[in-house]
């Protein structure tokens, strides 16, 4: 729960998005993680350009991918994006470092076009750490 905060305090709100930011980070990171067991086929929809899903009554929806670098990551093992007004760019992803070591990345707080590049900057960054190890 956040407080009221005092309109004209400029460092109060600062600190307050950062704190909302880090929770939101945390229950994507949390959801996404938790899902990719329990919604394993959808999870892995995500990391083709469209799916087809059906419900189970048999009547389907094809859905199209806003992953726009979803063939730029390796072993892409899922990803979930969002913009709103409020939130900006979102993009969380789950991709395979190697040695089966998943790796989760959230990007909040983006642009709409910028989301995608930040993650990819990520995805490097750990690549090349891992490459060092």
């Amino acid at each position: 729960i956040i407080p009221t905060l005092p309109p004209d305090d400029h460092r109060a709100a600062v600190l307050a998005r950062g704190y909302v930011d880090h929770e939101s980070a945390h229950v994507r990171h949390s959801d996404f993680e938790r899902n990719m067991g329990t919604w394993g086929e959808l999870i892995e929809a995500t990391t083709r350009g469209g799916a087809r899903i059906y419900n189970s009554q048999g009547e389907f929806h094809d859905i199209e991918n806003t992953n726009e670098v979803l063939y730029a990551i390796p072993n892409l093992i899922g990803s979930k994006t969002g913009y709103t007004d409020l939130a900006g760019g979102n993009l969380t992803i789950a991709f395979d470092a190697g040695m089966n070591r998943p790796i989760i990345i959230t990007v909040l707080g983006s642009t709409r076009e910028e989301r995608f590049s930040d993650v990819l900057r990520l995805v490097r960054a750990v690549e090349d750490h891992i490459s060092e190890l």
